[in-house]
Protein backbone atom coordinates (compact mmCIF):
# COMPACT_ATOMS: atom_id res chain seq x y z
CA UNK A 1 0.00 0.00 0.00
CA UNK A 2 1.01 3.78 -0.78
CA UNK A 3 0.25 5.01 3.04
CA UNK A 4 0.26 2.73 5.75
CA UNK A 5 -0.96 3.49 9.20
CA UNK A 6 0.46 0.68 11.61
CA UNK A 7 -0.88 0.46 15.48
CA UNK A 8 -1.27 4.55 16.14
CA UNK A 9 -1.33 6.15 19.69
CA UNK A 10 -1.43 9.07 20.44
CA UNK A 11 -2.35 11.25 23.41
CA UNK A 12 -1.67 14.80 24.29
CA UNK A 13 -0.95 15.98 27.93
CA UNK A 14 -3.22 18.75 30.07
CA UNK A 15 -2.65 19.95 33.80
CA UNK A 16 -4.84 17.31 34.97
CA UNK A 17 -4.49 14.10 32.77
CA UNK A 18 -3.39 12.81 30.09
CA UNK A 19 -5.86 12.44 27.39
CA UNK A 20 -5.28 9.25 24.97
CA UNK A 21 -6.92 10.51 21.58
CA UNK A 22 -6.02 7.54 19.16
CA UNK A 23 -5.32 3.79 20.22
CA UNK A 24 -3.69 1.32 18.07
CA UNK A 25 -5.46 2.67 15.14
CA UNK A 26 -4.10 0.79 11.60
CA UNK A 27 -5.24 1.21 8.16
CA UNK A 28 -3.31 1.61 4.45
CA UNK A 29 -4.53 3.82 1.69
CA UNK A 30 -3.48 2.77 -2.03
CA UNK A 31 -2.12 5.22 -4.64
CA UNK A 32 -4.67 7.74 -5.88
CA UNK A 33 -6.94 6.38 -3.87
CA UNK A 34 -9.85 8.54 -2.22
CA UNK A 35 -10.22 7.79 1.56
CA UNK A 36 -12.66 9.19 3.85
CA UNK A 37 -12.15 9.07 7.39
CA UNK A 38 -15.64 9.59 9.53
CA UNK A 39 -16.51 9.02 13.22
CA UNK A 40 -17.94 10.73 16.41
CA UNK A 41 -16.62 13.93 16.94
CA UNK A 42 -13.62 14.38 19.06
CA UNK A 43 -12.41 10.80 18.26
CA UNK A 44 -9.35 11.86 16.81
CA UNK A 45 -9.97 12.64 13.20
CA UNK A 46 -7.77 16.16 12.74
CA UNK A 47 -5.29 14.34 14.89
CA UNK A 48 -4.53 11.65 12.56
CA UNK A 49 -4.32 14.46 9.83
CA UNK A 50 -1.59 16.15 11.25
CA UNK A 51 0.35 12.86 12.21
CA UNK A 52 0.04 11.90 8.80
CA UNK A 53 1.12 15.40 7.59
CA UNK A 54 4.67 15.06 9.68
CA UNK A 55 2.94 17.55 11.50
CA UNK A 56 3.12 16.00 14.99
CA UNK A 57 4.98 12.61 16.12
CA UNK A 58 2.87 9.34 17.28
CA UNK A 59 3.25 8.33 20.98
CA UNK A 60 3.29 5.05 19.38
CA UNK A 61 3.09 3.36 15.83
CA UNK A 62 4.08 4.68 12.69
CA UNK A 63 3.03 5.67 9.59
CA UNK A 64 4.76 4.84 6.34
CA UNK A 65 4.30 6.49 2.65
CA UNK A 66 6.06 4.44 -0.06
CA UNK A 67 7.67 2.50 2.96
CA UNK A 68 9.61 5.72 4.06
CA UNK A 69 8.35 6.70 7.91
CA UNK A 70 6.74 10.03 8.03
CA UNK A 71 8.78 12.05 11.21
CA UNK A 72 8.41 15.64 9.34
CA UNK A 73 6.74 17.38 7.11
CA UNK A 74 6.98 16.71 3.51
CA UNK A 75 6.39 19.05 0.50
CA UNK A 76 4.43 15.79 -1.30
CA UNK A 77 1.77 16.83 0.93
CA UNK A 78 -1.10 19.65 0.41
CA UNK A 79 -3.70 20.36 3.27
CA UNK A 80 -6.59 22.20 2.99
CA UNK A 81 -8.90 23.43 5.92
CA UNK A 82 -12.59 24.03 6.73
CA UNK A 83 -10.91 27.48 6.93
CA UNK A 84 -9.48 28.47 3.74
CA UNK A 85 -7.44 30.99 5.84
CA UNK A 86 -5.80 33.33 2.78
CA UNK A 87 -4.36 36.68 3.14
CA UNK A 88 -6.02 39.73 2.80
CA UNK A 89 -3.21 42.13 1.08
CA UNK A 90 -2.98 39.13 -1.58
CA UNK A 91 -5.34 38.15 -4.23
CA UNK A 92 -6.41 35.33 -5.21
CA UNK A 93 -3.72 34.26 -7.61
CA UNK A 94 -1.01 35.10 -5.15
CA UNK A 95 -2.37 33.48 -2.91
CA UNK A 96 -2.41 30.52 -4.42
CA UNK A 97 1.20 30.82 -5.77
CA UNK A 98 2.29 31.06 -2.04
CA UNK A 99 3.31 27.71 -1.58
CA UNK A 100 5.69 27.74 -4.82
CA UNK A 101 7.14 30.77 -3.30
CA UNK A 102 8.14 27.90 -0.24
CA UNK A 103 8.64 25.05 -1.94
CA UNK A 104 9.82 26.22 -5.53
CA UNK A 105 12.12 28.83 -5.20
CA UNK A 106 13.35 27.78 -8.68
CA UNK A 107 10.52 28.62 -10.81
CA UNK A 108 10.37 32.11 -12.31
CA UNK A 109 7.15 34.05 -11.52
CA UNK A 110 5.76 33.46 -15.31
CA UNK A 111 5.48 29.98 -14.30
CA UNK A 112 4.37 30.30 -10.82
CA UNK A 113 1.32 32.38 -12.14
CA UNK A 114 0.78 30.16 -14.91
CA UNK A 115 0.02 27.23 -12.46
CA UNK A 116 -1.88 28.94 -10.60
CA UNK A 117 -4.08 30.46 -13.48
CA UNK A 118 -4.15 27.00 -14.67
CA UNK A 119 -6.11 25.69 -11.18
CA UNK A 120 -8.05 29.42 -11.27
CA UNK A 121 -9.33 28.01 -14.48
CA UNK A 122 -10.35 24.35 -13.44
CA UNK A 123 -12.40 25.53 -10.73
CA UNK A 124 -14.34 28.15 -12.28
CA UNK A 125 -12.44 31.16 -11.03
CA UNK A 126 -10.16 32.38 -13.66
CA UNK A 127 -12.12 35.58 -13.57
CA UNK A 128 -11.58 36.63 -10.10
CA UNK A 129 -7.29 35.81 -9.92
CA UNK A 130 -6.81 39.47 -9.02
CA UNK A 131 -9.97 39.84 -6.28
CA UNK A 132 -9.40 39.95 -2.62
CA UNK A 133 -10.57 37.38 -0.21
CA UNK A 134 -12.89 39.90 1.57
CA UNK A 135 -14.27 39.97 -2.38
CA UNK A 136 -14.96 36.57 -2.56
CA UNK A 137 -17.65 34.20 -1.64
CA UNK A 138 -17.49 30.96 0.89
CA UNK A 139 -17.60 28.74 -1.61
CA UNK A 140 -15.06 30.94 -3.56
CA UNK A 141 -12.95 31.12 -1.39
CA UNK A 142 -13.04 27.43 -0.60
CA UNK A 143 -12.31 27.10 -4.22
CA UNK A 144 -9.11 29.39 -3.65
CA UNK A 145 -7.83 27.57 -1.13
CA UNK A 146 -8.02 24.00 -3.00
CA UNK A 147 -5.74 25.58 -5.72
CA UNK A 148 -3.39 26.67 -2.77
CA UNK A 149 -2.83 23.05 -1.69
CA UNK A 150 -2.60 21.52 -4.77
CA UNK A 151 -0.23 24.14 -6.47
CA UNK A 152 2.87 22.56 -5.88
CA UNK A 153 1.41 19.49 -7.45
CA UNK A 154 1.30 17.03 -4.02
CA UNK A 155 1.48 13.27 -4.00
CA UNK A 156 -1.00 13.27 -1.29
CA UNK A 157 -4.27 15.78 -0.14
CA UNK A 158 -5.43 15.82 2.61
CA UNK A 159 -8.72 18.15 3.40
CA UNK A 160 -10.05 18.33 6.99
CA UNK A 161 -13.86 19.32 6.61
CA UNK A 162 -13.13 21.89 4.13
CA UNK A 163 -16.96 21.95 2.85
CA UNK A 164 -18.15 21.47 6.56
CA UNK A 165 -18.93 25.85 7.29
CA UNK A 166 -20.73 25.92 4.12
CA UNK A 167 -24.61 25.83 2.56
CA UNK A 168 -25.43 22.92 0.86
CA UNK A 169 -25.83 23.80 -2.67
CA UNK A 170 -22.21 25.31 -2.40
CA UNK A 171 -20.93 22.04 -0.63
CA UNK A 172 -22.28 19.86 -3.62
CA UNK A 173 -20.67 22.28 -5.98
CA UNK A 174 -17.46 22.18 -4.57
CA UNK A 175 -17.80 18.04 -4.37
CA UNK A 176 -17.60 17.98 -7.97
CA UNK A 177 -15.00 20.64 -8.23
CA UNK A 178 -12.75 18.14 -6.09
CA UNK A 179 -14.00 15.07 -8.31
CA UNK A 180 -12.49 17.00 -10.99
CA UNK A 181 -9.39 18.02 -9.64
CA UNK A 182 -8.91 14.75 -9.09
CA UNK A 183 -9.15 13.69 -12.04
CA UNK A 184 -6.62 16.03 -13.86
CA UNK A 185 -4.03 16.19 -10.98
CA UNK A 186 -3.98 12.34 -9.79
CA UNK A 187 -3.22 12.41 -6.22
CA UNK A 188 -4.45 10.71 -3.10
CA UNK A 189 -6.97 11.89 -1.10
CA UNK A 190 -7.44 11.95 2.44
CA UNK A 191 -10.75 13.57 3.66
CA UNK A 192 -12.14 13.79 7.34
CA UNK A 193 -15.76 14.51 7.01
CA UNK A 194 -18.82 14.76 9.50
CA UNK A 195 -21.34 14.56 6.44
CA UNK A 196 -21.80 10.81 5.11
CA UNK A 197 -23.02 11.57 1.60
CA UNK A 198 -19.86 13.78 1.37
CA UNK A 199 -18.30 10.54 1.75
CA UNK A 200 -19.88 8.52 -0.48
CA UNK A 201 -20.25 10.51 -3.32
CA UNK A 202 -15.81 11.51 -3.40
CA UNK A 203 -14.67 8.13 -1.83
CA UNK A 204 -13.25 4.90 -2.93
CA UNK A 205 -13.38 3.87 1.08
CA UNK A 206 -14.74 5.18 3.94
CA UNK A 207 -12.35 4.65 7.43
CA UNK A 208 -14.91 4.68 10.35
CA UNK A 209 -13.19 5.42 13.33
CA UNK A 210 -14.56 4.68 17.50
CA UNK A 211 -15.16 7.14 19.62
CA UNK A 212 -12.33 8.42 21.93
CA UNK A 213 -9.26 6.76 21.64
CA UNK A 214 -10.24 6.38 18.22
CA UNK A 215 -9.39 3.23 16.52
CA UNK A 216 -10.66 1.52 13.17
CA UNK A 217 -14.34 0.45 13.24
CA UNK A 218 -14.20 -0.86 10.20
CA UNK A 219 -13.65 0.33 6.69
CA UNK A 220 -15.96 -0.16 3.82
CA UNK A 221 -15.69 -0.27 0.30
CA UNK A 222 -17.89 2.50 -1.60
CA UNK A 223 -18.36 0.22 -4.79
CA UNK A 224 -21.98 0.80 -5.69
CA UNK A 225 -22.60 1.58 -9.28
CA UNK A 226 -22.58 4.75 -10.88
CA UNK A 227 -23.83 5.77 -14.12
CA UNK A 228 -22.33 9.87 -14.21
CA UNK A 229 -21.45 12.37 -11.51
CA UNK A 230 -24.43 13.71 -10.98
CA UNK A 231 -25.45 14.63 -7.44
CA UNK A 232 -28.61 12.87 -8.35
CA UNK A 233 -26.44 9.79 -8.37
CA UNK A 234 -27.20 10.06 -4.43
CA UNK A 235 -30.36 9.25 -4.72
CA UNK A 236 -29.93 6.14 -5.70
CA UNK A 237 -31.61 3.07 -4.35
CA UNK A 238 -27.76 1.39 -3.59
CA UNK A 239 -26.59 5.01 -2.72
CA UNK A 240 -29.64 5.14 0.21
CA UNK A 241 -28.91 2.01 1.04
CA UNK A 242 -24.98 2.46 1.50
CA UNK A 243 -26.22 5.84 3.87
CA UNK A 244 -28.18 3.68 6.01
CA UNK A 245 -25.39 1.34 6.37
CA UNK A 246 -23.01 4.00 6.58
CA UNK A 247 -25.03 5.65 9.29
CA UNK A 248 -25.64 2.68 11.08
CA UNK A 249 -22.23 1.61 11.64
CA UNK A 250 -21.10 5.60 13.58
CA UNK A 251 -23.71 4.50 15.58
CA UNK A 252 -22.09 1.25 16.38
CA UNK A 253 -19.08 3.22 16.48
CA UNK A 254 -20.04 4.30 20.16
CA UNK A 255 -19.68 1.83 21.81
CA UNK A 256 -15.79 0.30 22.55
CA UNK A 257 -14.38 -2.33 20.85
Amino acid sequence: MYIDIKELSHKYSTADEDLLVLSDLSFSVGKEQFVSIVGPSGCGKSTLTKLIAGLSVPLKGKILISGSPVDSPRESIGMAFQNPVLLEWRTALDNICLPLEIVSPQMTRIQKIARATELLEMVGLKDFSQSRPSQLSGGMKQRVSLCRSLVHRPEILILDEPFGALDAFTREGLWKTLKDLKTSENFTCILITHDLREAIYLSDEVVILTDRPGKVKKSVKINFKRNSNSIDELYSKEATKMLAFLRKQIELSHTRL
